[in-house]
């Protein structure tokens, strides 16, 4: 299994497992804020995912074209540092990630407004997503490799 899927088990099992664990203390509203977290931590996530993803890219497509071409190795390095800030700065402030950014604290604030804002569930709306991660790479580095060994 790749770690998309990985990732995306573990998110569903914990998100549903916290959402009933809620419920059933009869905290119903909790289910709000833990639900507004994982959505809004999770979009952040992957809009900055997705933003550096394109800014490396683009970064590649660059060094390649470069490597074509016999320029002055201080012009370069110059240049290169340069770039490397100009790219940073462009996954920095990628629209898509300043959306998702923007959705998650409107969302934290309609929580606050409406009075139904849970600190312990929007807390563990937020572990959701880092703890899915470190639990993905642990799956992919430790038990990954076992099954793969077994089923040769």
């Amino acid at each position: 299994m790749n770690f998309f899927k990985i990732f995306f088990v573990f998110n569903i099992i914990v998100n549903l497992a916290l959402a009933i664990l809620f419920t059933y203390l009869g905290n119903t509203l909790a289910v709000y804020s833990l639900e507004s977290a994982f959505l809004g931590s999770l979009a952040v996530i992957f809009s900055t995912y997705y933003g550096y993803k394109k800014v490396i890219e683009s970064k590649l497509q660059k060094n390649n074209e470069e490597s074509l071409e016999d320029d002055d190795k201080e012009d370069e390095l110059d240049q290169s540092k340069i770039s490397l800030v100009t790219q940073s700065y462009k996954g920095f402030l990628f629209p898509m990630r300043i959306a998702s950014y923007g959705i998650f604290i409107a969302s934290f604030l309609y929580l606050i407004s409406s009075e139904t804002f849970e600190v312990t569930a929007f807390l563990s709306g937020l572990a959701i997503v880092p703890t899915s991660v470190l639990f993905s790479m642990l799956w992919l580095r430790i038990i990954s490799p076992k099954e793969q060994e077994s089923s040769l």
